[in-house]
């Protein structure tokens, strides 16, 4: 996945910031209270580029339901609501994914913000409101329209989800952010991978855990979980509650975990995103192809991935052509074709990427389905050594070792490691 502006890194969401809240009451958030601590309206209409959102107020913070579908997709805090404006921060409740500088390294980072502006005359809008947005190293301002009811209904009687969600099935993978994630902004983040009724976890943070979906009907979601001796939290065990509303799960996690938390059941809020993996129904655009081959490939769904990426391949995406090229060597999500592997990561090497030119010096030096050919391969690593991205590297590692030995990066990287599944897999 290449760097990109905020507005393409988020094409789905609204420009705004949500803050997981909640820290100190937990779920009692869920508990709609009749009014609000700052004075704000119980219910209101965000928009940013024409992206729009319903905010209901549920007890500490705000959800934010997204009009073009049902999903919870953030949360809001207000600090500040006077007759000299208002300030509101937070944060998505799910990340994405964006590069890591210098090099094309993906990361997953939340969309954060802070919104301002002051109250109109008649006391129902936000007049000339700024948000000022963060999402990993990239920031920025946009405008934002803030609108509510004076007299609007209390926020309990506004369903947090009017999608009927009693066929929902269950989820191959859920993104999860539970515990700390929530309370403490940590990131770390779980990915959870499903066959069935069972399924695995790791967290960022070294967590391990076996999972057991105990409950998944009419939008009620029940999981257990229990940490392995070879995870940072072992011992820990855990028991998931929640609403599934779309393709967010929002509830309370309460954890055991014997010599911790004074002995005693620890509840904490989660949240969980069922990433989009297929790109069926997608259109023929890179950068969306791309981004769903990313989740698919994340979550171990190689044939999905390959499909997603051999469409942004055709269609000239340089990162897509060298994932293609990859993983046709590899077998990976197809069977394998030299012809086709050197066929794609050619075209991406002359377009000027470091992995595929690194590839083909490997793919030559050893004879990789092609003869041995000790030119072709120091040609290609020359090309390599001498790539933007590598002279970066060298730049930004005082003892970088042989470049001969340095890895490939990026997407490049997620595809070479689904061939071992132990990376992505708890045993």
């Amino acid at each position: 996945m290449r760097p990109s502006s905020f507005p393409r890194a988020v094409p789905g969401f609204v420009l705004i910031a949500m803050l997981c809240l909640g820290v100190g009451q937990l779920l009692a958030a869920e508990q709609n209270s009749s009014t609000t601590p700052a004075g704000s309206p119980l219910k209101m209409h965000l928009c940013v580029d024409n992206v729009c959102e319903t905010l209901i107020w549920r007890g500490t913070y705000y959800d934010g339901v997204k009009d073009r579908g049902s999903d919870i997709t953030n949360h809001y805090k207000v600090d500040e609501w006077s007759k000299s404006g208002i300030k509101m921060e937070g944060k998505s409740i799910a990340p994405t994914m964006i590069n890591a500088p210098p090099f094309p390294m993906p990361i997953r980072v939340f969309l954060e913000g802070v919104f301002t502006g002051p109250i109109s005359a008649d006391g129902r809008s936000i007049e000339n409101g700024v948000v000022h947005w963060k999402l990993g190293p990239n920031k920025g301002e946009k405008v934002f329209t803030l609108t509510w009811d004076a007299e609007a209904p209390a926020a309990a009687a506004v369903p947090a989800c009017s999608e009927g969600v009693s066929n929902l099935p269950s989820p191959s993978a859920l993104e999860v952010c539970d515990g700390s994630c929530v309370l403490k902004n940590d990131r770390n983040l779980g990915d959870w991978l499903f066959h069935g009724t069972n399924g695995t976890g790791t967290w960022q943070q070294g967590g391990k855990a076996t999972l057991t979906i105990q409950e998944w009907s009419d939008g009620k979601v029940k999981i257990s979980r229990e940490d392995l001796p070879s995870s940072t939290s072992a011992g820990l065990s855990a028991v998931y509650e929640g609403t599934a509303c779309g393709s967010t799960i929002k509830g309370t996690v309460t954890y055991h975990w014997p010599g911790h938390f004074n002995d005693k059941d620890f509840p904490a809020p989660w949240t969980a995103n069922i990433p989009v993996t297929s790109c069926d129904g997608v259109a023929d655009d890179p950068l969306a192809l791309v981004d769903v081959a990313n989740a698919a490939v994340r979550f171990r769904q190689s044939s999905s991935a390959f499909k997603c990426l051999s469409r942004a391949a055709d269609l000239g995406d340089r990162d897509a052509r060298t994932a293609v090229g990859l993983m046709y060597r590899d077998g990976i999500g197809t069977k394998v074709s030299y012809p086709d592997a050197v066929k794609y990561l050619k075209q991406s090497a002359i377009q000027g990427d470091y992995n595929a030119q690194l590839a083909l010096s490997q793919i030559y030096d050893i004879g990789l389905g092609v003869p041995a050919d000790e030119t072709q391969a120091k040609q290609w690593q020359a090309r390599a050594y001498s790539n933007p991205v590598a002279v970066s590297y060298r730049q930004n590692q005082q003892n970088a070792k042989d470049m001969r030995e340095m890895t490939f990066l990026g997407l490049s990287a997620l595809v070479e490691a689904m061939a071992t599944p132990s990376v992505y897999v708890v045993h």
